[in-house]
């Protein structure tokens, strides 16, 4: 069934951290917005949901997520709003979209998978490989330049 052995590369303080974060979120979710007389609010069991696929999701799309975070840094770089000497965002009607926000959560979930897949020590190639992952967001930032 589960060997004991894959329980000794799991980071334990990580995952005890995580579970924490995520229960106390749902707690705090739970207690604004329940209704004694509707019984278990709306959000609350959204949210549930929504960690549950989260967990999944984030990982095994992460590529696309990378892809599509560095589409958005090229459209800001020839069409975004320039502010303050600087191009950085996307303009939206309600709100402003500043895509190297984004960026940092896409290149930590694309690493992430990479050396996970990955098992063992890294090779210098996919040390490479991990510094060409972060160097291509990097560089569409510094471009715009957003150094914030």
């Amino acid at each position: 069934m589960f060997e004991r052995r894959l329980y000794y590369h799991i980071d334990w303080p990580l995952i005890i951290a995580i579970i924490a974060l995520c229960s106390l979120g749902v707690l705090m979710i739970y207690s604004t917005t329940f209704d004694p007389t509707r019984g278990t609010a709306r959000m609350y069991t959204t949210q549930l949901y929504a960690i549950v696929i989260g967990m999944g999701a984030f990982t095994d799309k992460s590529h696309l997520i990378y892809i599509g975070v560095c589409a958005l840094l090229l459209y800001v770089m020839f069409f975004g709003m320039v502010q303050m000497g600087a191009r950085r965002w996307i303009p939206l009607r309600v709100f402003n979209l500043q895509p190297s926000e984004f960026a940092k959560i896409a290149v930590a979930l694309v690493l992430a998978k990479f050396y996970g897949e990955n098992r063992g020590a890294p090779s210098w190639t996919d040390l490479a490989i991990g510094g060409a992952l972060t160097a291509v967001p990097l560089l569409l930032i510094a471009k715009e330049p957003d150094l914030g």
